[in-house]
């Protein structure tokens, strides 16, 4: 095992090619972990205004497709990336929708 370590120092100290490609390699590889590290995900819920109006439960967000549509706005306008939506539909209060973004 040393022996084969050592027989890489020399191939890599006697080539400036290969060191170069390796270190490439190593620096592009440490951008993305350094990227996915300070990029965490982030999650936030959005608040559905609701009332009664007329009997009935007016909602801000009244289903699953107004939840994935404010949480697209959401995530953009910080600067992140949308990756998922979760709607709950209540009947009797306001709905909730969790939004996922990276």
């Amino acid at each position: 095992m040393i022996s084969k370590l050592k027989a890489y120092k020399e191939k890599i100290s006697k080539d400036p090619k290969l060191f170069l490609i390796i270190l490439l390699v190593l620096g592009i590889a440490a951008i993305f972990a350094a990227e996915s590290i300070l990029k965490n995900g982030t999650s936030f819920r959005i608040e559905d205004k609701c009332g009664k109006f007329i009997n009935l439960m007016s909602h801000t967000i009244d289903d699953e497709d107004a939840c994935k549509t404010r949480c697209r706005s959401q995530c953009e306008s910080r600067d992140y990336r949308y990756t998922r939506s979760e709607f709950i539909q209540s009947n009797t209060g306001c709905n909730e929708c969790m939004c996922y973004c990276r």
